[in-house]
């Protein structure tokens, strides 16, 4: 099933049921995001939702207040665990309009803490507001991360401008090695383009929430900006690919198997409390 919202110039195709993805953001009938499928896989989508935690768990083990979890490897060739389990979940549809939609899931099958996320969709008059918020179900405090995956059109002259000041280094598998202060990848302060012929799949601190993207000629360029409580930006830059993905998170990869998780961006919640962000996408016209 897809969900499609319109306002003005913009349309937004939801795919609720592949991840509660979004399949198509277009402007005047032209991408903003990657254009992805009505349905089939998820990766192939224009965007989805990270949650119950974002990026990589060494190996899916987690060690959490006395306990030890396993969780599902469950991307082929991917040795950990990867961005949760919402976005191979089915979502509900709770409610939408000409131009607003809400998804609900009841998580944690693989989790060992149960959840309730929450995603609302808003095409605004110049682009797309959405939230994505988790409220713990289970009886004792646990740890939850969140974040968005976009992936955008770019061309070899694509350009990004955020502040950002450090990264996050990976060893072989992808997972933080060493944090650095600065910018030893590319500086991006003052607007960069994308090293060919290397792969960028790291976590960047600092960042203050917002970012501006231009995608090469021909396109227009855009405004990605993000609440307050996200410090992190992870950008996954695949060369040839024809595409970036700018991901607001809360927290690095394998937060929650470090000595301080909340030091790292993973939120504790209480039984039955709520965290929720937001990312707001405003075409440049």
């Amino acid at each position: 099933m897809t969900l499609t919202l319109r306002r003005g110039d913009f349309t937004l195709d939801l795919a609720p049921e592949t991840g509660g993805a979004i399949s198509a953001l277009t402007w005047r009938g032209q991408p903003v995001l990657r254009q992805g499928p009505g349905q089939g896989d998820v990766l192939d989508m224009a965007s989805f939702p990270l949650v119950p935690f974002a990026n990589r768990i060494a190996l899916g083990r987690v060690n959490w207040s006395g306990g030890l979890f396993d969780l599902p490897l469950n991307l082929d060739g991917e040795p950990h665990a990867l961005h949760g389990d919402g976005w191979q979940s089915v979502w509900s549809v709770e409610s939408h309009s000409e131009d607003a939609a809400a998804l609900t899931l009841k998580g944690g099958t693989s989790w060992p803490w149960p959840y309730e996320a929450r995603q609302t969709f808003t095409l605004e008059a110049d682009g797309l507001y959405q939230t994505l918020s988790l409220t713990n179900l289970s009886e004792q405090p646990a740890p939850f991360g969140l974040g968005f995956h976009p992936y955008f059109p770019a061309s070899e002259e694509a350009r990004l401008v955020a502040r950002l000041s450090g990264v996050w280094l990976t060893d072989e598998t992808n997972l933080p090695a060493r944090h650095l202060q600065g910018w030893p990848l590319v500086d991006w302060r003052w607007g960069a383009g994308f090293p060919p012929g290397r792969v960028i799949d790291h976590c960047h601190t600092g960042w203050d929430g917002a970012a501006l993207f231009n995608p090469g000629p021909g396109r227009p360029s855009l405004r990605l900006s993000a609440g307050p409580d996200i410090t992190r930006l992870h950008i996954y830059a695949p060369p040839g690919e024809g595409y970036v993905c700018l991901e607001p998170v809360t927290h690095r990869p394998d937060a929650i198997n470090t000595q301080d998780p909340e030091a790292e961006g993973l939120v504790i919640l209480a039984p039955g409390a709520t965290h929720e962000i937001w990312m707001r996408l405003s075409l440049l016209t």
